[in-house]
């Protein structure tokens, strides 16, 4: 986990599995150019934990394949993970916690493919991204759908523009922030409002908590 590296060189190339961050002022058309389709199983290896640091445990990794990755299969798997996965959604970021089953704006399941994404570490160990073929799934459209009746979805909306947090009860999590919280990551883009909750000291998106457990809960919301 660091701080971004800017390319300034137009003719420098991209490398597989690593994670991009471009800004285009308007809608563009990329065009990529190679000899072949990455198609073997990919690897990162030794992703750390800057500790200390607000945003310890970050990592912007690429998903090299042109079709989606499931992250909730065995194909796609992370040592010392949170759960979460992160990615850009226009001027906002969405979310998905695989032990929550939880997206947030428009946050599924499924990185589509040649996507940047964020994982984070959960502890000061390092971690490992394993991406096997098998985790592939063609995905034309969303198909997050919740179902589940143990949430309360928040969406805060301005000008057309929205952003939402869930509080929930899930089996297996506690009251304080653990890894069925999902951080919250702020966009900065003063066009959408930013709603959040409070676990612990981290700012979230989604706040969980163990089991219902007594009459009256009192759920910090920050906008």
């Amino acid at each position: 986990a660091g701080a971004y590296v800017n390319v300034t060189n137009s003719e420098a190339p991209l490398f597989p599995k690593t994670g991009y961050a471009v800004p285009f002022p308007a809608t563009t058309t990329v065009e990529f150019q190679g000899s072949d389709l990455i198609s073997g199983e990919q690897t990162v290896s030794s992703l750390g934990y800057s500790n200390g640091n607000s945003d310890a445990g970050f990592h912007l990794i690429g998903n090299s394949f042109t079709a989606a990755l499931d992250s909730d299969t065995t194909g796609f798997s992370v040592t010392n993970w949170t759960g979460d996965i992160w990615y850009r959604n226009d001027g906002q970021f969405a979310s998905y916690n695989v032990n929550t089953n939880i997206g947030l704006n428009g946050g599924t399941r499924y990185i589509p493919g040649l996507q940047a994404f964020w994982i984070r570490n959960d502890d000061i160990a390092d971690s490992e991204v394993t991406m096997n073929p098998s985790a592939l799934s063609h995905q034309t459209q969303s198909i997050f759908k919740s179902t589940q009746d143990n949430i309360l979805r928040l969406v805060v909306e301005k000008d057309g523009y929205s952003d939402e947090m869930v509080f929930g009860y899930f089996e297996g999590a506690s009251d304080e922030f653990d890894n069925f919280d999902t951080k919250k990551m702020f966009g900065n883009n003063p066009l959408y409002p930013e709603i959040y909750s409070v676990a612990g000291n981290e700012n979230v998106a989604v706040n969980a908590y163990a089991p219902y457990h007594c009459d009256e809960y009192h759920i910090p919301v920050g906008f």
